[in-house]
């Protein structure tokens, strides 16, 4: 199934598109997802084995949850509907064992969870994800990467790499309110990141 050239608007659902039940192959291509506002459903976008190409995210809490077999790629994901508990996040994967989300703009505003967020904790598999050449900017740690050793279970995690991606000062002096990365350690692969803007404008993000 292939939904292009078209705006969504909705205001009510818990899930504005939803790629579910062993549906493979959905594409999105120059697709705005606008959820209005709405604080009591979840995200523009959740499920496995879809494309996001060149969409417009914004209006929900979340902008896409992704499962297995999802790309996101040239996409510009901003202004989440936020309340005071509701955690947002630009892409939130529950597991994956297969993600790439590549040259996409995701700058969330002060309060929110992430930009991006692998969520280990709640995962059976957290694997074969790429996140390259996106400009990132807000939440509390602006990308979680997937494994914080003492914590996550290393057994659920292999070949995530962060690369080549640019931080943004837009939010906060430091991408997010902590900082550009967290759980970053090995066997995650951290490289090639650089700021932005400000005054570190072309250096390396450590």
């Amino acid at each position: 199934m292939t939904i292009k050239n078209s705006l969504i608007q909705s205001g009510g659902c818990f899930f504005n598109v939803l790629s579910d039940n062993g549906n493979t192959g959905l594409k999105l291509t120059d697709v705005e997802i606008d959820g209005q506002g709405n604080t009591s459903g979840d995200s523009a976008i959740n499920g496995s084995n879809f494309s996001c190409l060149r969409c417009d995210l914004h209006g929900t809490v979340d902008g896409a949850k992704a499962g297995s077999n999802v790309v996101i790629q040239d996409s510009y994901i901003h202004d989440l509907s936020m309340t005071s508990g509701s955690h947002n996040d630009g892409i939130q994967s529950l597991g994956t064992t297969s993600l790439r989300i590549v040259h996409n703009t995701i700058i969330i505003k002060a309060g929110s969870t992430s930009a991006i967020i692998l969520s280990t904790g709640s995962a059976s598999n957290m694997r074969n994800v790429l996140i390259d050449s996106n400009l990132l900017g807000g939440g509390a740690y602006t990308v979680y990467g997937g494994y914080l050793a003492g914590t996550d279970d290393l057994s659920k995690v292999s070949n995530i790499s962060i690369t080549n991606n640019q931080f943004t000062t837009q939010i906060f002096p430091k991408s997010g309110a902590y900082g550009p990365l967290t759980s970053t350690d090995s066997p995650v692969v951290v490289s090639g990141n650089t700021w932005y803007d400000g005054p570190n404008a072309g250096k390396r993000v450590d």
